[in-house]
């Protein structure tokens, strides 16, 4: 038996300290981040420059609300936040325990165009000796392991490789405070004792995204580095940082910003969506009567996501015993139940593009003729109402003091 207000204490309790150890230790880590352009900030702001260059300025607030609701609510997104440093933590002390030379938290620091630019680097793996190779390592913490990788986690990683290649040589690296900056062959040298090229062209350099999850991995790769895009990301990190600096000086302000116009999946989740003119542009109705009901859903959904994920849990340890027993496809029998695991034939879709192409081939390329086909076979399915419901993330405006 629960008591439901130790319980709910408790909770608060926990809430309390992940806050504040959000706050006093893993903030910290990254420093000023106003200060400079990450290649996070990179990342995103390819997707949308208006959450790049906001969180130049604003914090997330940290409601610390006491119902029931909020309590859960806050307490979600914080173990979600912070579950990437839980595992980043663990990964490190596996990779040092068998004996890989491992570089956590490599920092990377350059200017262009007077622009300050800094690369943070999960994990960056060396070897010396007559083949010197690095892989770098950049962690994302996933609730479901994604099929592809969102572009910004792309970006971010391609960045990380053109910087590491570009400042190969040049004193930029810092791993330790208060250590200095040093040249990369440096930083191997005094941390590992290993030599390394003067030259990056003779070591094989490769990044991937390893993306992990609570029971499950997968990696993305493997990426090289590739001079397009280091230009790419310093252009977009130049935008950035010219949009903050407007706006310091108030020649412009965060409406002014582009932003992501069309459908994006993390627009949800965005820190500074509260404001956002994709949103305040449309006619909007003021209903707190709604509220509870509101709340009342986001909680059932939040329980249906768990049970679900506890049903293919489940599943999934039947079928495993299943396999153990190993019966040749027959039927067990379990008290008043009978179950057996077979294989499924895939579901059969259309490839669209390789419909197109063979019809190209098959009508001499006459795409007119194409299209119409296509128009002739396409059927839409009725119209139906559906109910869209998107938090609001409100931010703490420190816009004026930023000047």
């Amino acid at each position: 038996m629960v008591n439901i207000e130790k319980a709910k204490a408790l909770l608060g309790t926990l809430n309390s300290a992940l806050n504040h150890y959000s706050t006093q230790c893993l903030d910290p880590k990254l420093g000023d981040r106003s200060s400079y352009v990450g290649l996070s900030d990179v990342g995103k702001g390819m997707e949308c420059m208006r959450a790049a260059v906001a969180s130049k300025f604003c914090l997330p607030t940290k409601r610390m609300g006491t119902d029931s609701l909020n309590l859960m609510s806050q307490l979600r997104r914080q173990i979600t936040l912070q579950r990437g440093h839980w595992q980043e933590d663990g990964l490190e002390a596996a990779l040092t325990a068998y004996g890989l030379r491992s570089i956590p938290q490599l920092s990377i620091a350059l200017s262009y165009k007077n622009v300050p630019i800094q690369a943070h680097l999960d994990f960056t793996l060396v070897w010396g000796g007559a083949k010197p190779a690095v892989r770098v390592l950049e962690l994302k913490s996933n609730e479901n392991i994604p099929k592809t990788l969102y572009a910004s986690y792309e970006t971010q990683l391609h960045g990380q490789l053109a910087l590491l290649r570009e400042a190969w040589n040049k004193p930029c690296f810092l791993h330790d405070e208060p250590a200095r900056y040093v040249t990369f062959p440096e930083l191997v040298d005094r941390l590992f004792g290993a030599s390394m090229p003067d030259n990056p062209e003779d070591v094989d350099i490769e990044g991937w995204v390893v993306s992990l999850a609570m029971s499950d991995i997968k990696v993305f790769g493997a990426y090289k580095p590739n001079t397009f895009m280091l230009g790419s990301c310093l252009q977009t990190a130049e935008s950035i940082w010219n949009c903050v600096q407007s706006i310091r000086q108030g020649t412009m302000t965060l409406d002014d910003v582009e932003y992501h116009k069309g459908f994006h999946p993390l627009c949800d989740w965005c820190d500074f969506n509260a404001d956002c003119p994709k949103y305040c542009s449309m006619e909007a109705w003021n209903a707190p009567e709604a509220e509870q009901e509101l709340e009342r859903l986001a909680a059932f959904k939040t329980e249906d996501k768990a049970l679900k994920a506890q049903i293919k849990e489940l599943e999934k340890r039947v079928m495993q015993t299943y396999a153990t027993l190993n019966p040749n496809g027959a039927w067990i029998t379990a008290g008043e139940h009978r179950f057996r695991a077979t294989i499924q034939p895939g579901r059969e879709n259309i490839d669209k593009d390789a419909l197109t192409n063979e019809l190209l081939y098959l009508l001499e390329g006459d795409e007119e003729r194409v299209a119409s086909v296509l128009r002739n076979v396409t059927r839409t399915g009725e119209s139906y109402e559906r109910l869209w419901v998107s938090p609001i993330r409100r931010s703490i405006q420190s816009v004026d003091n930023a000047a």
